[in-house]
Protein backbone atom coordinates (compact mmCIF):
# COMPACT_ATOMS: atom_id res chain seq x y z
CA UNK A 1 0.00 0.00 0.00
CA UNK A 2 1.05 3.32 -0.98
CA UNK A 3 1.22 6.53 1.48
CA UNK A 4 -2.47 8.10 1.63
CA UNK A 5 -2.67 11.25 -0.40
CA UNK A 6 -5.40 14.13 0.28
CA UNK A 7 -7.86 14.41 -2.72
CA UNK A 8 -10.18 16.94 -1.22
CA UNK A 9 -10.73 18.21 2.08
CA UNK A 10 -13.47 20.36 3.01
CA UNK A 11 -14.83 21.97 6.64
CA UNK A 12 -15.59 18.43 7.46
CA UNK A 13 -15.08 15.81 5.79
CA UNK A 14 -11.07 14.57 3.77
CA UNK A 15 -11.16 12.20 0.29
CA UNK A 16 -8.07 10.21 0.94
CA UNK A 17 -6.33 8.19 -1.87
CA UNK A 18 -5.10 4.86 -0.64
CA UNK A 19 -3.40 3.26 -3.64
CA UNK A 20 -1.47 4.48 -7.12
CA UNK A 21 -2.51 4.30 -10.56
CA UNK A 22 -3.48 1.08 -11.49
CA UNK A 23 -5.72 0.02 -14.52
CA UNK A 24 -6.44 2.95 -16.93
CA UNK A 25 -4.08 5.15 -14.83
CA UNK A 26 -6.79 6.20 -12.27
CA UNK A 27 -6.77 5.12 -8.50
CA UNK A 28 -9.17 2.63 -6.94
CA UNK A 29 -8.95 2.84 -3.35
CA UNK A 30 -10.31 5.93 -1.65
CA UNK A 31 -11.60 6.64 2.19
CA UNK A 32 -13.90 9.12 2.96
CA UNK A 33 -13.27 10.87 6.89
CA UNK A 34 -13.43 13.91 8.60
CA UNK A 35 -10.98 16.25 8.38
CA UNK A 36 -11.39 18.02 11.83
CA UNK A 37 -10.51 14.67 13.56
CA UNK A 38 -13.79 14.46 14.97
CA UNK A 39 -15.62 11.07 15.25
CA UNK A 40 -18.11 10.00 12.85
CA UNK A 41 -21.53 9.87 14.81
CA UNK A 42 -23.50 6.45 13.90
CA UNK A 43 -20.42 4.68 13.58
CA UNK A 44 -22.24 1.22 13.88
CA UNK A 45 -25.49 1.80 12.00
CA UNK A 46 -27.48 -0.85 10.67
CA UNK A 47 -26.42 0.59 7.22
CA UNK A 48 -22.84 -0.74 7.54
CA UNK A 49 -21.29 2.94 7.96
CA UNK A 50 -18.65 1.21 10.42
CA UNK A 51 -16.85 1.05 7.44
CA UNK A 52 -15.70 4.29 7.39
CA UNK A 53 -14.35 3.80 10.84
CA UNK A 54 -11.37 1.53 9.61
CA UNK A 55 -7.84 3.24 9.01
CA UNK A 56 -7.45 1.61 5.72
CA UNK A 57 -9.02 -0.21 3.00
CA UNK A 58 -7.79 -3.09 3.70
CA UNK A 59 -9.84 -3.70 6.93
CA UNK A 60 -12.90 -3.27 4.90
CA UNK A 61 -11.59 -5.85 2.02
CA UNK A 62 -11.09 -8.50 5.05
CA UNK A 63 -14.84 -7.60 6.14
CA UNK A 64 -16.04 -8.32 3.11
CA UNK A 65 -14.38 -11.62 2.37
CA UNK A 66 -15.66 -12.50 5.75
CA UNK A 67 -19.11 -11.35 4.57
CA UNK A 68 -18.82 -13.83 1.71
CA UNK A 69 -17.67 -16.46 4.03
CA UNK A 70 -21.06 -15.59 6.07
CA UNK A 71 -23.48 -15.86 2.94
CA UNK A 72 -22.16 -19.33 2.59
CA UNK A 73 -22.34 -20.55 5.53
CA UNK A 74 -25.76 -18.95 6.07
CA UNK A 75 -27.12 -18.70 2.81
CA UNK A 76 -27.15 -14.52 3.19
CA UNK A 77 -27.35 -12.37 0.42
CA UNK A 78 -24.65 -10.10 0.42
CA UNK A 79 -24.08 -9.04 -2.80
CA UNK A 80 -22.48 -5.40 -2.01
CA UNK A 81 -18.94 -4.60 -2.93
CA UNK A 82 -18.98 -0.93 -1.19
CA UNK A 83 -20.41 1.14 1.22
CA UNK A 84 -21.57 4.54 0.83
CA UNK A 85 -23.13 6.52 4.02
CA UNK A 86 -24.27 10.20 3.12
CA UNK A 87 -24.53 12.74 5.68
CA UNK A 88 -27.84 12.73 7.12
CA UNK A 89 -29.07 15.95 8.79
CA UNK A 90 -27.12 19.08 9.21
CA UNK A 91 -23.83 18.86 10.62
CA UNK A 92 -23.39 21.13 13.37
CA UNK A 93 -27.47 19.79 14.33
CA UNK A 94 -26.19 15.57 13.82
CA UNK A 95 -22.92 16.02 13.85
CA UNK A 96 -20.90 14.20 10.51
CA UNK A 97 -21.91 10.84 10.08
CA UNK A 98 -21.74 10.57 6.48
CA UNK A 99 -20.01 12.00 3.17
CA UNK A 100 -21.56 14.78 1.49
CA UNK A 101 -21.70 15.22 -2.33
CA UNK A 102 -18.13 17.41 -2.74
CA UNK A 103 -16.64 14.26 -1.45
CA UNK A 104 -17.79 12.08 -4.03
CA UNK A 105 -17.36 14.43 -7.58
CA UNK A 106 -13.80 15.19 -6.02
CA UNK A 107 -13.19 10.89 -5.94
CA UNK A 108 -14.62 11.18 -10.26
CA UNK A 109 -12.73 14.12 -10.90
CA UNK A 110 -9.47 12.35 -9.44
CA UNK A 111 -10.14 9.19 -11.65
CA UNK A 112 -10.98 11.06 -14.38
CA UNK A 113 -8.03 12.97 -14.13
CA UNK A 114 -5.58 9.89 -13.85
CA UNK A 115 -7.30 8.42 -17.07
CA UNK A 116 -6.57 11.86 -18.83
CA UNK A 117 -2.94 11.75 -17.70
CA UNK A 118 -2.75 7.83 -19.55
CA UNK A 119 -3.33 6.18 -22.85
CA UNK A 120 -6.81 6.51 -22.30
CA UNK A 121 -7.49 10.59 -22.26
CA UNK A 122 -10.39 11.50 -24.73
CA UNK A 123 -11.98 14.17 -25.35
CA UNK A 124 -15.46 12.92 -23.36
CA UNK A 125 -13.37 12.62 -20.61
CA UNK A 126 -11.84 15.78 -20.66
CA UNK A 127 -15.76 17.49 -20.98
CA UNK A 128 -16.91 15.15 -18.51
CA UNK A 129 -13.64 16.21 -16.01
CA UNK A 130 -14.63 20.32 -16.62
CA UNK A 131 -17.92 19.55 -15.83
CA UNK A 132 -17.54 17.82 -12.40
CA UNK A 133 -15.05 20.51 -11.77
CA UNK A 134 -17.55 23.03 -12.70
CA UNK A 135 -20.03 21.15 -10.38
CA UNK A 136 -17.55 21.04 -7.31
CA UNK A 137 -16.95 25.06 -7.61
CA UNK A 138 -20.26 25.36 -8.00
CA UNK A 139 -21.22 23.65 -4.65
CA UNK A 140 -18.51 25.15 -2.77
CA UNK A 141 -19.93 28.46 -3.90
CA UNK A 142 -22.70 27.95 -2.43
CA UNK A 143 -21.07 26.19 0.88
CA UNK A 144 -19.52 29.44 1.28
CA UNK A 145 -22.62 31.95 0.37
CA UNK A 146 -24.33 29.98 3.17
CA UNK A 147 -20.85 30.44 5.51
CA UNK A 148 -21.49 34.06 5.28
CA UNK A 149 -25.24 34.31 6.03
CA UNK A 150 -24.34 32.04 8.53
CA UNK A 151 -26.48 29.19 8.36
CA UNK A 152 -24.05 26.46 6.82
CA UNK A 153 -24.59 23.54 8.45
CA UNK A 154 -27.82 23.96 10.17
CA UNK A 155 -31.63 23.38 9.22
CA UNK A 156 -32.41 26.96 7.48
CA UNK A 157 -32.90 28.21 4.50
Amino acid sequence: MSDPRTVFTSDYTKVMCYDQPGQGNACHHYQIETSNGAHLTSVFSMNFSFLSFFKYFQYELQLLQLLKLLQVFFSMNFSFFSFLNFQNGPIQEHGVNGCQNEDLISIVIDRLQGFQSGKFACEENATALTKLEEALTTLQSRTNKRKARGVEGKNII
